[in-house]
């Protein structure tokens, strides 16, 4: 007899996959559910930043990302002399332009390069980083790691320490101080308008790094900022975001539908200004008004 319930058991469950429609994913999606075997596309990309160099010529930094860092990789310039560091052959090559050269860095989250027994005192070098997560999605390098610095016996780099900007409101007064960190002394900042970046419409930014001012247009604005001292000795790079909203209105609204007496004049509920509430006519001249020759009554003309 069981053996019998069993096989009635087995062959409704068959009826019932043959009756779903394959086409809208349920069993599919079942399996998946009682197998585990959910498909997940990770299309959040990794960053990294270049935090210090020390007197020996260790250079350090850090990389994050939601699913795990797998490699950094560095590319380091010469701008001394124009050359550029392949870190694969282990020497300076001149450098025409063109992609990076990229080597590997020791490490993932906390990483670092020995580049004491390839820096020149007094020559000038520029550093960028790049990570790639686990799922092998790479920097962006809009937002790499880059910083350009002078190498002496007591070396410094320039970190930008604004990670975040907030949202502005069209026609609301907008301020925010930019920081870096990593030097002393005090720097200058402005905005790499050469990558084809700028503030919102009625924003500026200062040269002590204050971003100010009125703006005058909604939308999501990218930009690169720049900040240096010592003439250019030091400089570094990144790139903020700021999202300017439409106003937010709050209707105290006179009316919401309708119509309404006042006086012998039927007036309609409408927008009669320049907001986007509703109200009643402020006056019995013009749109939203009717005169009722016999009268007003009930929210409506009275008939003759």
């Amino acid at each position: 007899m069981k053996k019998w319930v069993a096989i009635s058991l087995f062959l409704s469950l068959i009826l019932i996959l043959l009756i779903v429609p394959v086409s809208a994913g349920w069993f599919s999606d079942f399996f998946a559910k009682i197998t585990g075997k959910i498909t997940y596309t990770d299309t959040i990309l990794p960053t990294s930043s270049i935090t210090s160099i020390s007197s020996s010529g260790v250079i350090s930094g850090t990389a994050s990302d939601d699913a795990g860092i797998s490699k950094v990789e560095l590319a380091i310039y010469d701008y001394s002399n124009g050359l550029r560091y392949d870190g694969n052959s282990n020497q300076w090559i001149l450098w025409y332009g063109g992609s990076h050269i990229w080597f590997l860095a020791s490490g993932t989250t906390s990483w670092s390069f020995n580049a004491g027994n390839i820096l020149t005192l007094g020559h000038q070098y520029e550093l960028v980083s790049r990570a790639t997560d686990t799922s092998n999605n790479l920097q962006n390098l809009s937002r790499s790691g880059s910083t350009t610095f002078t190498y002496s016996s007591t070396p410094c780099l320039l970190a930008i320490t604004t990670f975040s900007l907030p949202n502005g409101i069209v026609g609301s007064s907008y301020s925010q101080q930019l920081s870096a960190s990593g030097c002393s002394g005090s720097y200058n900042w402005y905005i790499d308008e050469y990558a084809g970046s700028s503030l919102p419409s009625g924003l500026t930014l200062s040269s002590s790094g204050l971003i100010s001012g009125t703006p005058t247009t909604t939308g999501t604005y990218n930009f690169m900022v720049v900040v240096y001292k010592d003439q250019y000795s030091y400089i570094t790079t990144k790139q903020l975001t700021i999202t300017i909203n439409p106003v937010t209105i709050t209707c105290t609204n006179d009316c919401s539908s309708g119509t309404r007496c006042s006086g012998s004049y039927l007036q309609t509920c409408g927008n009669y200004d320049s907001d986007t509430c509703l109200e009643w006519p402020l006056s019995t001249s013009g749109l939203g008004n009717q005169f009722c020759t016999f009268g007003c009554s009930n929210n409506q003309c009275q008939a003759a």
